[in-house]
This record gives structure tokens, sequence and C-alpha cells, in this order.
């Protein structure tokens, strides 16, 4: 087990070539009369006295083999896209109205187009909304479902199935998650329901932690426990069939995140959590050992998380972490051997006019990371972007 603290100071580098693998990143900002600002573009503006809560996916929306940002708030849905010279244009709005509280961005119908399954907020609870792509970025409702008040929803894959169906967590009395079958067409039915004797869950993710081609769901809570539900390609029931409970109770905040972490071929789970003000902490756990009380990885940080993220940052196969603060983003580069090597890659593009990031997103291949900030410590309703591509991409001028 590798438990260490860590105490980091930001720095104001915007381009930091360390000596690791990771190569340099250039930094494109939206925030008006930042000196490195390379493309200045606002992406969208959130009314006055709205809650904001948003969230970003990344993915190819157009065939065009460029990633493009979809991003949601409280009144609208909407998509930005990539060009050709490494800048976003076509702000596209989706669905204009609605309280958009989050969505998944995958191919629901095997087109080969990516599209949206999104969680909208009315008076008479929560619809799931179903958008198919056309294969150029155009989005049409294609079913919805009431389904109560729903806090996360998540891609769920099925032995033997081409396509994902989707998982949803419901609040309240309610307490469980549903999964709703994909017909091979995107049409989506509840199919299965998992009753949780937890409340109180911050995040929920689906994965193939045992490589029997049948994700297991994985939830963790407020107080520290997380679970992991699995079941055999032939059941409808789930069993839980481990629960670490850490050290450090009171969890404030939580994301989960998948990366194999030890080399075994096996994906390991990680979750980064605030435990206190300004304290967070990066725990790993073997996925094929869950239930183990030592985790391969434990480190704690002077920080308050505000996303993660985990991908391939430097194209070595391995997925490396990415931690999100107000300030600081942190890039951990994963060296397959029990531990997270190497230090902070970039820090420091935060600018005393944008001092909050509240949404993190990133794509599996190692080109993209987008944040969404507040653009100014007054204008909180302002929402800028800000784009990291690896220089070696090749599509940068």
């Amino acid at each position: 087990m590798s438990r260490t603290y860590v105490k980091v100071i930001p720095t104001v580098a915007l381009l930091l070539i360390a000596g690791f693998s990771v190569s340099a990143w250039l930094v494109y900002s939206t925030s008006l009369g930042t000196d490195y600002s390379k493309y200045t573009f606002p992406l969208w503006t959130i009314p006055e006295g709205s809650h904001m809560y948003t969230q970003l996916r990344v993915g190819d929306l157009n065939g065009d083999g460029l990633d493009d940002v979809v991003v949601t708030g409280d009144y609208s849905l909407e998509a930005v896209f990539q060009n050709r010279t490494g800048g976003f244009e076509n702000r596209t709005q989706i669905l204009p109205s609605g309280s958009w509280d989050g969505f998944v961005l995958e191919d629901l119908n095997g087109d080969g187009s990516l599209d949206i399954c999104a969680l909208n907020a009315t008076h008479d609870g929560t619809y799931l909304v179903t958008l198919s792509n056309s294969g150029t970025g155009a989005f049409a409702v294609a079913s919805q479902y009431l389904l109560g008040p729903i806090r996360h929803v998540f891609p769920y894959r099925s032995h033997g199935s081409d396509v994902p169906d989707v998982g949803v967590y419901l609040l309240g009395d309610h307490n469980h998650i549903v999964l709703l079958h994909n017909n091979g067409s995107g049409h989506l039915t509840p199919d299965v329901y998992l009753s949780l004797t937890a409340r109180n869950i911050l995040d929920v993710l689906a994965a193939d932690l045992d490589g029997d081609n049948q994700d297991e769901i994985i939830t963790v809570q407020d107080n520290g426990n997380l679970t992991v539900w699995s079941k055999s390609a032939s059941s409808r029931q789930f069993s839980n069939v481990s629960r670490y409970l850490d050290t450090v109770q009171a969890k404030r905040s939580a994301w989960l995140v998948i990366a194999d972490m030890n080399g075994d071929g096996i994906q390991d789970v990680g979750l980064a959590s605030n435990i206190g003000a300004s304290r967070g902490v990066l725990v790993f756990l073997s996925g094929d050992s869950i239930n183990v009380e030592q985790p391969i990885i434990e480190r704690y940080y002077d920080y308050t998380w505000l996303g993660a993220l985990a991908s391939d940052l430097d194209s070595d196969t391995d997925t490396d972490i990415v931690l999100c603060t107000q300030q600081t983003v942190l890039v951990m580069e994963n060296s397959q051997s029990g531990q997270i090597g190497g230090e902070i890659k970039f820090t420091g593009f935060i600018t005393p006019h944008s001092p909050s990031v509240i949404a993190l997103a990133g794509h599996p291949s190692p080109a993209l990371i987008v944040l969404a900030e507040h653009r100014g410590w007054y204008d909180l309703n302002l929402i800028d972007l800000v784009v990291f591509w690896r220089e070696e991409r090749g599509i940068l001028p």
C-alpha cells in the first residue's frame, strides 16, 4: 500500500515540461483579456440568479474525427464544435428548455454516432430524455420517461450487447438504481431494479471489473462506504459482492474513476473525495480484491476536489489521473507499478478573473481536456471554457 501526504504549492506555469513522458500541453482559454489566450470564444451564459449545475462531455458529434463538447445548465443543453484549426465554433442549442441535471454521451442505436441520454428535471418529476444523433451533430428527441427524482445517469453494458443500456439512481423514498434495457435501436425500457439500503449516494458508475464482459455497478456514500454490485449474464438479480469502509468518514463529495493502476490487466476503482475544508484524498482499490482493507494507493492533499478524470494523457496505454481544484489541475502519470508516478504536470491556468472551476471533462484518447469556469469573482453567472490539447496532436496551427 502507498499512503502519501502531499502538500502542493500552486504555480502560475501555463506550460510545464517536466522530466516525465507527458509531452507539452497547450492552453486555450476563452477568458477575455488573458495574455495567453490564442482563441477567444464565448461558450454560453447562464441567466442571472439561476442555479448552476454544469456538466461537460467530450466526443465526436458530427463524424469529422474531432472532439466536440456538450454542456448542460439549468436552462439548456448545448454543443460546441471543434474546427480544423483547433478552435471551437457553431455553438448549437440542442434543447432550449428544462433543467438539465446530467447526461451520458453514447452510441445508443449502433449507427456509429454519439447520442445523448439526459436528465430533465420538471415540476412533475425528472424525465430521462433520449436524443438521437443524425450523424451530423443534429439531435432529435427519440423517447422520454418520467422516472421520479433522479440524481445520476450512467451507461451500463450487458453481456453480449452491442449497445449500452442506461442506469439511473433515484433519490428519496425510491432509493434504488434502475437499469433501462436498450433494444438496440436506442429505445429504453425499465428492466432491472436494484434496491439500495444505503442513502446519500455521492457517485455511481458501471465498469467491467472481472473481465466477464458484464459491467458491475459501483456506488460511494457520503460516509465513505464503497460498494460493488454484480450479477451474472443470465440473472436479473444483483448481489453485493464487496464493501470498503474508508477510515476517514464524513465525505462531503466524491468522484469515482476507473483505471488499471498496478498493471495486472484488471480495472481498479479510484475514489477522489473531500473529507474536510481544503482536504482531499485519492484512494485506489484493486478491482480483483476490492474488499481488502488495504488500498493500493492512498494519498492526502491540501486541496478540495471539484472533479476527477481518468484518461491516457501520454499515449503509453496507461490510464492517468486528472484532479481538479478551484485554481489548480493536478495531472498524475500512471506508471502501473502500484503508484501514481510523477507530480504536477501543469497547473495555474485559472486566472484571478476566473476563480472557480465548476466542471471537468475529457476523452479516453489523450487529446483533450475541457474545463468550465466562472469568468469573474462577481459575474458568477458567466461561464467560460478552457481547453487543453497535447502539442503533438497535429491539428494545431
